[in-house]
């Protein structure tokens, strides 16, 4: 006997996959016609590695703060009876 997950779930997967390559056989063809009409909308920007860079430096400055910050907020709301304060669970 056939299951309802057979059925339904590995035809919707396929129809899925499907729907998503079309899609992206789209996009590829529209950023197609965009590069030949307007090409100063595509073209890279001379600024590529300073945004990078930049970007990196931002998140590796950024993460201590923000990590410290939300692990105090998230110690907050989590229960302590489930989870007892300096335990090895709630770290």
């Amino acid at each position: 006997m056939i299951d309802i997950k057979g059925i339904f779930f590995f035809p919707g997967i396929l129809l899925s996959l499907g729907w998503t390559v079309v899609n992206f056989l789209r996009i590829s063809n529209y950023v197609d016609e965009l590069k030949v009409e307007f090409p100063t909308c595509t073209a890279t920007n001379p600024n590529k590695a300073l945004i990078c860079i930049g970007t990196v430096l931002v998140m590796i400055v950024g993460r201590a703060p923000l990590e410290r910050a939300f692990t105090k907020l998230f110690n907050r709301y989590l229960p302590t009876r489930k989870f007892p304060l300096e335990s090895k669970m709630r770290t």
